[in-house]
């Protein structure tokens, strides 16, 4: 389903996902999908990253290689540190 169509979905869960991360967890595209019903975690990061652009906050990524060496991307919020 395309975002287009249903925008208030994408802002849910946007809204969920940015709430769970920001609870210390982090975030999988197969967590989305099973917690949030979230197909496109990118495109969710992607809003929750323009949201808190002047935060003081930051979205974490992070590439974790599971056994049989398939790589994922899994994501949290943290505070942005002072340069």
């Amino acid at each position: 389903m395309d975002d287009q169509l249903n925008p208030a979905s994408a802002a849910t869960q946007t809204a969920q996902i940015r709430a769970y991360m920001e609870a210390g967890h982090w975030i999988s595209g197969l967590d989305a999908l099973a917690k949030f019903k979230c197909f496109r975690l990118a495109a969710r990061i992607h809003d929750i990253k323009a949201e808190m652009q002047d935060s003081g906050r930051q979205v974490v990524k992070r590439v974790r290689t599971l056994n049989g060496g398939k790589r994922i991307a899994e994501y949290t919020i943290a505070v942005r540190e002072a340069t």
